[in-house]
């Protein structure tokens, strides 16, 4: 993993369309919290056999322990040098940062 984000809470990133509250009640009923809302973020290396794509980059270095790429990526096995093509899935800092 080499993001974490947090935030107020899941609304209104989940439950665009339903009112707070909704989502409130609806966290409290499968135990999660209704003001905090936390993910991570795992890069993806897709080995082809002729290209090695990573999808994403990571979250960077927004705080002391994010921004670990290069790291993970040497640990399963490749170098960063091997990396032939970058996908990005979607324009975010957790996404682009890296």
């Amino acid at each position: 993993m080499d993001g974490l984000v947090q935030r107020d809470g899941p609304y209104p990133i989940f439950g665009q369309n339903k009112d707070e509250k909704d989502v409130h009640k609806l966290c409290k009923q499968n135990f999660l919290p209704e003001k905090k809302f936390e993910h991570g973020f795992t890069p993806l290396i897709i080995n082809t056999g002729k290209e090695i794509i990573l999808f994403d980059t990571g979250n960077g270095k927004l705080n002391e322990e994010n921004g670990k790429l290069i790291d993970l990526i040497e640990y399963s096995g490749y170098r960063h040098e091997d990396i032939s093509k970058i996908v990005i899935t979607i324009a975010t800092p957790i996404t682009l940062v890296g």
